[in-house]
């Protein structure tokens, strides 16, 4: 009866998914977020409550979600099960694969977990199979973001690293080559429903259909979307109380509103790290005008931020008074050179060939950017193309790029898998939509040249300026390029902090040590 069930919801869904993809306007990124605004505008979005928490960051983050996939050609995501954005239920964990998993990776039942055997100051939550995900050359998994400063605050108080196993993956199978072990915790067996009876939504699903045209909407999965969120928050508040840490360190909050307001119901600071562009066109971290005075409960109470230039935007726009910046810089621009070796030789050699080494970043585009292939085609043959796929964006080959024939492209797993730290002794300029990779391209002196609308909004500053270069075509880059002494080294932008973590992880802990007595 379950397989048939599953059957037809296959079914359903595919010709569901189907129909509802032939219908969506194609736009721009900045296009489809004008639509979230638009609802902001003519809907009162702080009137969603329940009982004294605010529901719409739950809501905005799941629109901001979807939009955004939108914007980079996953239209499928349009629809979303309820379940998409918190996933965990007993359906994707059977009794069965949770004995195994709990025998194979040591994965934990919350009520496994005592108070009394956790005195956590410093949590940091990772997610399986997350883009910040780093290979290093023994084969082992670093975090990228999360373990830099993972490793100071164990030089601080007592740190640890939790990843909650929410669905089956083969995933879990790489966390026994982390750098710095994890602990796994299930979801649990049963879940609870109708917290939505405690919330009036009004109008909001009327104005979601006229004001956001490109997402589907309808009541059921509104309603079943929210009471899973909330499920999810109850049963990171009954983890939490077990765990019982001081502060909760993440990246990327927009997927973590659950955990961050379940923190928040037990007077646990929670602290978003900085994992990229923060500046700019990118409502998730801008366009929070709707934000009442006293802030959001399911948004962090701290940003951790790499410089000035996000301090300044943060403090501007998250105006809520239980929501700040605290600049820290970005300790993985150094812990990279320590933790890896050098480009490999057979590298070294093809790329000292040329006289002129680009690195083309890829973000998540469905198809090759336009101004790529027309730089290839009609580059010099001593310029040498080095193409990095973004980790969870799609996978390009050479012919993708040119139909001509030229063998000055580079396009390998090897350097996908690399740290920049390895390809940047080696590389003289990064080509980027605007990606954050500029930043850390800059920080080691290269020059960085932006090609998309959006990218000219993250990095406004720096291509005023000077210290970066907006291009609209080849023949734009090719003449900016040929005044360049590609052989000057230096950052021209600067974009990140000097600062001892050290003395904010102890500044922050004896703040969260005042919280905890107040409860």
């Amino acid at each position: 009866m379950k397989k048939m069930i599953n059957r037809a919801k296959s079914k359903f869904l595919k010709n569901f998914s189907g129909t509802v993809r032939r219908s969506i306007p194609k736009k721009s990124s900045q296009e489809y977020f004008k639509e979230l605004s638009n609802l902001i505008k003519h809907f009162d979005v702080n009137s969603l409550k329940m009982e004294s928490e605010y529901i719409w960051p739950y809501i905005r983050n799941r629109l901001w979600i979807q939009l955004y996939a939108l914007g980079n050609g996953n239209m499928h995501k349009n629809y979303l099960p309820h379940t998409a954005i918190q996933r965990g239920s007993s359906y994707d964990l059977s009794y069965r694969q949770r004995k195994q998993l709990k025998r194979t990776y040591d994965v934990k039942e919350i009520e496994e977990l005592s108070a009394s055997d956790h005195d956590i100051d410093f949590l940091f939550i990772t997610v399986l199979n997350a883009a910040e995900q780093v290979v290093l050359d023994d084969g082992r998994i670093y975090h990228r973001i999360t373990d830099p400063f993972y490793e100071i605050a164990q030089t601080v108080g007592n740190a640890e690293k939790v990843e909650f196993l929410r669905v089956k993956t083969n995933a879990v199978k790489s966390s026994k080559n982390y750098y710095h072990k994890v602990l796994h915790i299930f979801p649990p067996l049963l879940y609870k429903l109708g917290f939505i009876n405690k919330i009036k939504f009004g109008t909001l699903l009327s104005q979601l259909k006229k004001r956001i045209p490109s997402l589907v909407h309808s009541g059921e999965n509104l309603r079943q979307s929210v009471d899973w969120e909330l499920h999810t928050r109850d049963y990171y508040i009954e983890a939490l109380k077990r765990l019982n840490p001081k502060i909760i360190f993440l990246n990327g909050f927009h997927f973590q509103t659950p955990l961050i307001s379940a923190a928040d119901h037990l007077n646990i600071i929670t602290v978003d790290i900085q994992h990229g562009i923060q500046v700019g066109w990118n409502p998730l971290y801008n366009d929070w005008k709707e934000m009442p005075k006293e802030g959001y409960q399911g948004l962090p109470d701290y940003f951790f931020v790499w410089g000035d230039k996000e301090f300044s935007s943060i403090k501007k726009v998250f105006k809520g008074k239980k929501h700040s910046p605290i600049k820290v810089g970005f300790p993985w621009i150094e812990r990279q050179v320590e933790l890896t070796e050098k480009l490999k030789e057979k590298y070294i050699i093809k790329i000292s060939k040329y006289k002129v080494a680009t690195l083309l970043i890829l973000q998540k585009q469905a198809v090759v950017p336009k101004i790529y292939k027309e730089l290839i085609e009609n580059s010099p043959n001593d310029h040498l193309w080095i193409v990095r796929h973004h980790p969870k964006g799609n996978k390009f080959k050479v012919k993708d790029f040119t139909k001509k024939d030229k063998d000055n492209i580079l396009i390998d797993e090897y350097i996908d898998t690399i740290t920049l730290s390895q390809l940047f002794p080696h590389i003289d300029v990064v080509v980027s939509e605007g990606s954050s990779v500029a930043a850390e391209a800059d920080h080691v002196g290269l020059y960085n040249f932006i090609f998309s609308k959006k990218g000219r909004g993250n990095y406004t500053h720096e291509i005023k300026n000077g210290s970066f270069f907006f291009i609209r075509n080849y023949k734009e880059f090719f003449s900016t390029l040929n005044k360049l002494d590609i052989n000057e080294k230096k950052s021209r932008a600067n974009l990140y902090a000097k600062v001892d973590i050290e003395s904010v992880l102890i500044k922050l802990l004896d703040e969260a040590k005042g919280k905890k007595n107040e409860q």
